[in-house]
């Protein structure tokens, strides 16, 4: 009996995820352009005019890069990490704001994610950071110095992560800073119970079932609900239809996620580090990116901005970019005169 009723829940499991990965592919087809509406007509022709794509290979998948180079072939580059249910030209307002700035953008889209390569969902946070971590040895081969790195949401982690991990960054700036190790009293603050179930004693039991993918916001329905600036009520709807973010998170994704200590502590760290926590943020406690900052060892500087979690408006960007240009122009500088 036992068999047969474990043979049945296999094959509407199987079922089910036939069903979706074809809906899903479908939408995305249907939707290659859909970041247009997440910004100004203006802001998507200029975006549109600028960039220039490219594919690199990372963790064995396909991986997008667009690039928004500055006429001087010596300007700043800054290399954009994206959210967990983001991608790159979803905020295009964002990566103008700092090409305002004089950077040249190297906005990638990881594992699963936007124009990427690999299943929708089925990943780990190890291999977004890795993904980072080639993206920018790519920028470095290709602009050179001085290369920078920022990351919003789960992008402030990956950032975090990947600098750690030998990224060849000269500065780096987080708009949110969590941790995903084990028994990080982050995780059930940004993900709900679900996650922090879910420790490594337990994995060897759900491997068989790890590419089971959940809706995202079934994991975390108050979060699905509160990412977009309270101010942007209109914008959510337009946000969740969006097909190339993640809609589905795999159970090996969830489970990565609690247990993904990133390699230098943060106590440890030694590379400059910017945090820019939005205090009007509803999906995760502006305490929490408050605290990890305070945990931070080495070079760094905080400062908190008037804005959400995610945020479309149109000063958005040019007040992220704007905050962060000091910091980066002054480490540049430090390494340039060989500080």
């Amino acid at each position: 009996m036992f068999k047969k009723s474990a043979i049945a829940t296999a094959i509407v499991i199987a079922a089910y995820e036939v069903g979706t990965r074809w809906w899903e592919t479908q939408r995305i087809e249907k939707n290659f352009n859909y970041w247009r509406n997440l910004c100004t007509p203006d802001v998507a022709e200029r975006a549109e005019c600028l960039r220039q794509s490219y594919d690199i290979s990372s963790t064995g998948i396909r991986i997008h890069i667009d690039t928004y180079p500055q006429p001087n072939a010596n300007a700043p580059v800054l290399i954009f990490n994206h959210g967990v249910r983001s991608y790159g030209r979803m905020m295009a307002g964002l990566i103008m704001g700092f090409y305002d700035q004089g950077y040249t953008v190297v906005a990638g889209d990881r594992i699963g994610q936007g124009f990427s390569g690999g299943q929708r969902g089925v990943m780990t946070f190890e291999q977004n950071a890795q993904n980072a971590v080639d993206i920018a040895r790519w920028t470095k081969t290709r602009f050179g110095t001085p290369v920078f790195m920022f990351g919003t949401s789960m992008g402030g982690p990956v950032t975090y992560c990947a600098t750690a991990q030998g990224a060849p960054i000269d500065a780096i700036a987080c708009f949110n800073l969590y941790d995903f190790s084990p028994g990080s009293p982050d995780i059930p603050d940004l993900f709900g119970t679900l996650a922090q179930r879910f420790s490594t004693r337990f994995w060897f039991l759900l491997k068989p079932l790890s590419w089971v993918r959940l809706p995202w916001k079934k994991v975390n329905a108050k979060a699905w609900a509160s990412v977009i600036d309270e101010r942007e009520p209109h914008m959510n709807a337009i946000w969740s239809k969006d097909s190339l973010p993640l809609n589905f998170m795999s159970l090996k994704f969830i489970i990565s996620l609690a247990n993904s200590a990133p390699l230098i502590p943060f106590a440890q760290n030694q590379l400059p580090v910017l945090v820019i926590n939005p205090n009007r943020d509803r999906m995760s406690d502006p305490a929490i990116t408050q605290r990890n900052y305070e945990r931070l060892g080495g070079p760094k500087h905080y400062a908190e901005v008037p804005y959400g979690h995610y945020a479309f408006a149109e000063g958005f960007g040019r007040s992220i970019a704007e905050a962060a240009d000091p910091w980066f122009k002054q480490h540049g500088l430090e390494k340039a005169r060989g500080k």
